[in-house]
């Protein structure tokens, strides 16, 4: 079935049982230069799928031989990516580790979002639910518009003309920081234009900001001129 090294042993059970016995904890071994690691990397790369799918619909010595397999060469892989941590401690308390600074980051940035007043804390049934706000939303499409690749065909461009009364110079402001994060160049007195398709997204952002009596969009292809 598997189309493994050559010289893998016969019965690497009884060569090395640890290869076969699950997790292995210390990283010294899961060193690179452990024999049974290359012997067994190749093979377990290319057909990790379908290990998997026999680990979880066997019930035989075989299944679950193949599912230590998979959990081995996932702390192989783990312990590699992670070496100033594994050295340290068992690839279970690195991953312990990572977790929780993980979990640290999460609530730092829920925490910051909340300040802004990004999100807002909702209680129901005993669960906290987090909701984005009206700000958080225009926050986020902001985003989407600034890191959105995708570009126009036939060489067509977005552009986008405003003109805001002296009254709504906060909002002119921060519209045009809005274009200039997202890619646009300026072409002229309030004329901005960009090749990337953020038709769409800028559409529902200048509604939400409330200010499409003051802004236009056009898209335009130039012409050569000759």
């Amino acid at each position: 079935m598997f189309d493994g090294p050559q010289n893998a042993p016969h019965n690497a059970a009884e060569t090395h049982p640890k290869v076969w016995a699950g997790p292995i904890s210390r990283a010294h071994s899961l060193s690179p230069n452990n024999p049974y690691l290359r012997i067994y990397a190749d093979m377990f790369v290319k057909h990790a799928k379908t290990i998997r799918h026999i680990a979880n619909n066997t019930l035989t010595q075989t299944g679950k031989v193949l599912l230590a397999i998979f959990d081995w060469y996932d702390d192989v892989l783990f312990a590699k990516a992670h070496q100033s941590l594994t050295y340290r401690m068992s690839v279970k308390e690195a991953r312990a580790y990572l977790e929780e600074i993980e979990e640290y980051r999460r609530r730092a940035i829920l925490r910051r979002m909340k300040q802004n007043g990004w999100i807002e804390e909702k209680k129901i049934n005993d669960k906290v639910i987090w909701k984005l706000t009206k700000d958080g939303r225009i926050a986020a499409l902001q985003l989407i518009i600034a890191r959105t690749t995708e570009m126009l065909t036939d060489k067509k461009k977005v552009i986008v003309t405003f003109d805001f009364p002296i009254r709504a110079n906060t909002s002119r402001d921060h519209f045009r920081r809005t274009l200039e994060r997202s890619g646009f160049s300026f072409s002229q007195r309030s004329v901005w234009v960009t090749n990337k398709d953020v038709r769409h997204d800028l559409t529902h952002l200048i509604g939400r900001l409330k200010i499409k009596r003051w802004v236009k969009i056009f898209e335009a292809k130039e012409i050569p001129l000759k």
